[in-house]
């Protein structure tokens, strides 16, 4: 099962932490996906995975400053991105909660927003800012059970979206760049 694609991550210290801005392409509301190691592929540099549940091609990439994305979806089907700034190594464990996020839209083309979680590294601040080959048509988000369509703004504490592009039938492309002092 693959949940998305993190931005961050701390391995091999005995503390598993960071785990940030958590992204999954789908073509419906979905939280995960199966996946084989057989239609797996990572060198240095390049991972690409078929997720099975939404036939959907995951590349990532990266350059010194930014993250690259490029995701293949079924021609005719939503082309649609999960984002959930609430996930994280499990809740409570060195008192791991997230303390505030945020998700803004900018632009037809750009999101940015913020996570502050708490944990084994203390009150960490991550800011992310995302450009998309493609424009967002509609988005929902939803926080501790509350629902908004096309709010340009979104605050919480349990923050998870989904956005809807107009590829043209195109595979959807963004670069993604994160900070820990500012958008």
């Amino acid at each position: 099962i693959i949940y998305g694609f993190s931005h961050t991550r701390l391995s091999g210290t005995g503390a598993s932490d960071l785990i940030d801005i958590l992204f999954l392409p789908v073509t419906e509301l979905r939280r995960q996906s199966r996946f084989t190691h057989e239609e797996e592929y990572a060198v240095p540099g390049y991972y690409r995975v078929h997720l099975l549940d939404n036939d959907i091609q995951a590349e990532l990439t990266t350059t010194t400053r930014c993250g690259l994305h490029r995701y293949t979806y079924p021609k005719d089907k939503p082309h649609m991105l999960y984002i959930d700034l609430d996930h994280s190594a499990n809740k409570h464990s060195w008192g791991r909660r997230i303390e505030n996020a945020q998700l803004r839209v900018v632009d037809a083309y750009t999101i940015e927003g913020y996570r502050i979680i708490t944990g084994w590294a203390k009150l960490r601040k991550v800011y992310f800012s995302v450009r998309f080959s493609a424009p967002i048509t509609r988005w929902e988000v939803w926080n501790n059970g509350k629902h908004y369509v096309n709010t340009l703004v979104s605050n919480g504490t349990d923050l998870k979206g989904t956005f809807t592009f107009d590829t043209k039938g195109e595979a959807l492309v963004f670069k993604l760049g994160l900070s820990a002092v500012s958008i």
